[in-house]
């Protein structure tokens, strides 16, 4: 039987994004947020371990994510999670299904022409498909995809790289067994992830000093 394949995609959004949110620097380490919004209602102890997979992922490459689960908290509203998003907040859906995509379509990131945004979705039916197929858990295969799709956010355009975490296509043989090895950024990715962040910390300041002028 052919191998199928787990495909990304990336999606071009026109939407303008607003800039300015509160600094977070931990350990000296680039910083980013996530708000998690949980619309499939996957249970919270898969979604944890999922976001501690995605976690580890950025740590080996020196970067530091920071989640806020959204629907969790009860108290915390909506728009608060989404109070403003730059390169350093990101907002990450979790859907049962794409509306408009193949079947075969785990997650998807929004980009604007210029290779900014904000925002990107995963897919949790395909998901747990795939998970019924193999025998790595639901929550380490989401936390691949949400990497993925982050790293979409934080590279911008071309971020596709034939080795790693960013390759465009994973074979569905390397969900077969529960250690997923092919889930590195390379140095120069982890680099240029770093420079964006600078530059969007740089901005924040300066949006910052002109407000209080």
């Amino acid at each position: 039987m052919a191998l199928q394949l787990l495909r990304f995609s990336v999606l071009l959004s026109l939407v303008a994004l607003p800039l300015n949110l509160y600094a977070r620097t931990v350990d000296n380490r680039p910083t980013v947020l996530v708000s998690v919004f949980n619309d499939a209602r996957v249970d919270d102890a898969t979604v944890l371990l999922a976001e501690k997979m995605a976690s580890q992922i950025y740590q080996n490459a020196g970067l530091l994510l920071i989640w806020r689960n959204c629907l969790s908290r009860l108290k915390l509203k909506r728009e608060t999670c989404m109070e403003t998003v730059d390169k350093q907040h990101l907002v990450l859906h979790i859907e049962r299904q794409a509306r408009t995509l193949g079947p075969d379509i785990y997650g998807v990131a929004f980009l604007s022409e210029d290779g900014s945004g904000s925002y990107c979705d995963v897919f949790y039916d395909p998901i747990a498909e795939l998970h019924h197929r193999g025998r790595a858990s639901e929550a380490k295969i989401l936390g691949v995809v949400a990497a993925h799709e982050l790293g979409h956010l934080l590279l911008g355009s071309h971020a596709h790289s034939p080795i790693g975490i960013m390759r465009p296509q994973l074979q569905e043989k390397e969900f077969w067994t529960p250690e997923l090895r092919l889930t590195t950024f390379s140095p120069a990715q982890a680099q240029k992830i770093s420079g964006r962040l600078a530059r969007t910390q740089a901005e924040r300041v300066y949006h910052s000093h002109a407000a209080g002028l």
